[in-house]
């Protein structure tokens, strides 16, 4: 199973000061199925505005950056030295400038889609708010935000027996899962240089004009 998952956002965040803050996150991922590790991934995530942001991914050994500066999005591998240049529809650029920020603004959403306040717990010495809801294929989802204005979230984990395809075309079966995703080292201001988000120096820029879908908030 692919430990690269859609995650639910937050939505309708107050206000512009969101969006003309800037944000920079560490994040780590790592899933368990039927008590085997199924792989890991390492992430760094510039957010200079809703839609201007750059996230570098390393999973697999195999390191990608995605870059997106308003309407354009490239996806570098940097392995190859390419990157695929593509157009965000505007349905995602709305989407991504009412959330505020494209990683770390889940809370929101999550308590709209029937999440519920379940207590509180210190993690590394931070004292977070504790979210749960039962998903529809059995498992249990879980979010911890931290204290402040910005809700930033700081954990996630998925956890439970559900039921799903170990490959596409597979019928579904049950599986214990754990998934955890955790949201580190945040900082806020943040100065970002321009050169960040636009397509590194050196690699071939291959046009994608209908493949790409753009970058949806929470999309890991």
């Amino acid at each position: 199973m692919k430990t690269v998952l859609l995650c639910l956002v937050g939505s309708l965040l107050a206000g512009s000061a969101i969006a003309q803050k800037t944000y920079y996150c560490e994040m780590t991922q790592s899933a368990v199925m039927d008590g085997k590790p199924t792989g890991s991934s390492l992430a760094k995530v510039w957010m200079k505005s809703p839609t201007v942001f750059r996230m570098e991914k390393i999973a697999k050994g195999q390191k990608i950056i995605i870059i997106a500066n308003g309407s354009n999005i490239w996806m570098v591998n940097m392995a190859r030295k390419e990157a695929l240049k593509s157009s965000q529809p505007p349905a995602v650029l709305a989407q991504l400038n009412r959330v505020g920020r494209v990683m770390g603004a889940d809370l929101n959403g999550f308590v709209k889609s029937g999440a519920k306040k379940v207590g509180q717990e210190n993690i590394d010495g931070i004292k977070c708010d504790l979210y749960r809801r039962k998903e529809t294929n059995g498992g249990v989802l879980s979010l911890w935000v931290m204290p402040g204005a910005d809700q930033l979230t700081r954990r996630q984990l998925v956890t439970g027996n559900i039921q799903a395809p170990l490959a596409p075309g597979k019928p579904a079966t049950t599986h214990a899962l754990r998934m955890m995703t955790d949201f580190n080292r945040w900082q806020i201001g943040k100065p970002m240089a321009a050169s960040l988000f636009t397509a590194p120096q050196g690699v071939k820029i291959v046009t994608q004009p209908t493949g790409m879908q753009g970058m949806r908030p929470g999309q890991r």
